[in-house]
């Protein structure tokens, strides 16, 4: 992951489902440079489905940015909440990013996603009929969280949740979805 103002990209997430050979990756930049930007991820030529979605957020600590992150591959359920990114602990109010990624291809665009009830998140963005969305809360306090999705139809799925320290006195303000794409390439230059 790299794009042309320089910015430097951490790998917060890297889940691999071994069952249907798919990834998901969550990378996160701090104090980004502004202006026009083209953001360039470069897949292996052995995955057949890779999908993009880059948000922007401001707010965040600029020192100490890092909440944690977890992820985690589950088979699929329609219970509400079912899909969840495992616990996350943070150490201060944080800014919570998560997505939820279905898999396999075979099934693309079936049912509806929605955004997790317990604790309460707000769905962001969906795209190719709820293949992958994205939702996002903000903590009063530090704590353990999940964040979770409901599907309507059960579906082999990766959930994945970043967290990203406040800055002292301030929430972040809501990750605003600048793009959301899915497409079968191996390179995505945006």
């Amino acid at each position: 992951c790299a794009d042309t103002l320089s910015n430097t990209y951490t790998l917060k997430t890297n889940t691999y489902d071994a069952t249907l050979n798919q990834s998901h990756f969550q990378f996160f930049a701090k104090n980004i440079a502004g202006g026009a930007n083209t953001v360039t991820v470069t897949w292996g030529a052995n995955k057949s489905y890779n999908r993009l979605y880059i948000g922007e957020s401001s707010g965040g600590d600029t020192t100490n940015l890092d909440g944690g992150g977890a992820a985690q591959v589950q088979a699929g359920g329609t219970a509400t909440d079912y899909y969840s990114s495992g616990n996350i602990t943070t150490s201060a109010p944080a800014f919570l990013w998560s997505s939820n990624q279905n898999i396999p291809e075979s099934a693309p665009g079936t049912g509806t996603l929605t955004a997790g009830a317990t604790p309460a998140f707000t769905l962001r963005e969906t795209a190719g009929g709820g293949i992958i969305g994205a939702e996002t809360r903000d903590t009063e306090a530090a704590g353990t969280f999940d964040a979770n999705f409901t599907r309507s139809v059960a579906h082999r799925c990766i959930t994945a949740v970043m967290a990203f320290k406040d800055a002292a006195g301030a929430p972040i303000a809501p990750m605003l979805p600048i793009l959301i794409k899915q497409a079968i390439h191996r390179s995505f230059s945006y």
